[in-house]
């Protein structure tokens, strides 16, 4: 296997933003089998973004109080925030008979709103084209 490029990372999770917008958008139509075959691939960004977090965190581009400002799932904050909300979002959706897409939409727009804040610390440093 290839090593994760704190690059590649960077570009990766450019990508997930863009996979969750479709993800809130699906589940404002309510489109509950199109939202599963996203979440259940294993190839989606979404389900690749503790690693490609972790290549960024972890990357020399980011001075210790950007590392800090993203986090991680054990060190909180917005790195967490994409994982946790996904995660609700996810089980809402494959748990219930009766989806709650509201919630659903919520917890997507909320992860994408975590993934914003660490794209702006992103943008500020030399990985995001400071």
């Amino acid at each position: 296997t290839t090593k994760l490029t704190p690059q590649h990372a960077y570009q990766n999770l450019l990508s997930t933003r863009e996979e969750l917008s479709s993800l809130i958008a699906l589940a404002q139509k309510k489109q509950k089998q199109s939202l599963l075959d996203i979440i259940n691939d294993d190839s989606s960004q979404i389900s690749a973004f503790e690693a490609n977090a972790k290549a960024v965190v972890s990357s020399s581009f980011l001075d210790a109080d950007e590392k800090k400002a993203i986090g991680t799932i054990r060190t909180y904050g917005p790195a967490a925030d994409v994982i946790i909300m996904y995660g609700g979002a996810s089980v809402e959706l494959r748990d219930n008979e009766t989806s709650n897409f509201k919630s659903i939409e919520r917890g997507f727009t909320r992860a994408r709103d975590s993934l914003d804040e660490i794209l702006l610390i992103l943008r500020s440093t030399d990985l995001g084209g400071k």
